[in-house]
């Protein structure tokens, strides 16, 4: 299967690294969906679980932290 039919949430709290991994996964074909906080990291997850095919996700993320998220 070709790579644009995946959805891959990222979640990360550094502003440049959720921008490098966003680049870097859209360069190769991937939608991303980004999540700057905990909160939103859910959010989008709700809004988007029949597309969403794999999550990565910091597990030190405030204020909840990933694998409370998880």
């Amino acid at each position: 299967m070709e790579s644009e039919k995946y959805t891959i949430l990222v979640v990360d709290d550094e502003p440049p690294l959720l921008r490098l991994v966003t680049r870097v996964l859209e360069r190769h074909g991937f939608r991303v969906l980004c999540a700057s906080d905990c909160g939103d990291a859910i959010d989008l997850f709700d809004k988007h679980l029949d597309t969403i095919d794999a999550v990565l996700l910091d597990i030190v993320i405030p204020p909840r932290g990933g694998a409370e998220v998880m």
